[in-house]
């Protein structure tokens, strides 16, 4: 071995190209807690693929010991199966039931962007909407004035019927109608469905 030593946590989704194609091969066979120990040797005079950017001399082997500490999966959830509007679980509902037209829902949102920040641009703790009158709550504008295209109300009407209650999920949006949301940066959307109930219209 090299004798380099690095500890870090490495936080991706599988494919994406943005970690060594190693820890992609390990990962995807991996348990939650598991642990792995590779030996990675390159090529004469070269570096093993995609560990450049760790500084690893050329002609080194690499000792790894890789713990998959914890995953979430992935849905997209766009309207064009296209990736753009993607859905992470964090904490599963209860029940198998889900908001639809006419519940009033409440909620706790986070608008963050770019959609890695780690603070939010805005929150609202509480907010009250009604599916299918998502447009109608006056706070969202106060929220999306915040995140330049982002229109949060189609936002919401779209993450809001696949959510179970109590679920805490993440989406994140490269586009959305078009829009190029926050600048172009895109944005996350980090909400907790805490209730809701069906509004029955007056005769």
């Amino acid at each position: 071995a090299s004798g380099f030593r690095s500890e870090e946590i490495l936080a991706w989704t599988l494919g994406d190209g943005t970690v060594p194609d190693a820890f992609e091969r390990v990962a995807a066979f991996m348990n939650k807690n598991e642990v792995n120990e590779l030996e990675l040797t390159p090529p004469e005079g070269q570096v093993v693929t995609g560990f450049e950017k760790y500084d690893v001399p050329a002609g080194r082997t690499i000792a790894l010991t890789v713990t998959l500490v914890e995953w979430v999966a992935v849905d997209d959830i766009s309207l064009e199966n296209d990736g753009s509007v993607t859905k992470r679980i964090h904490k599963q509902g209860s029940g198998w039931e889900k908001p639809r037209n006419l519940y009033w829902v409440t909620i706790d949102l986070q608008v963050f962007s770019p959609p890695d920040a780690a603070e939010p641009l805005a929150e609202s703790k509480g907010l009250q909407v009604v599916i299918g009158s998502v447009r109608e709550n006056k706070v969202l504008d106060e929220l999306g004035t915040k995140c330049p295209d982002a229109d949060l109300a189609p936002a919401l009407e779209l993450v809001l019927p696949k959510m179970q209650q109590g679920e805490e999920s993440e989406i994140r949006f490269t586009r959305f109608s078009d829009s190029p949301l926050c600048g172009g940066d895109g944005m996350t959307l980090r909400i907790k469905m805490i209730s809701w109930i069906v509004v029955e219209p007056v005769p």
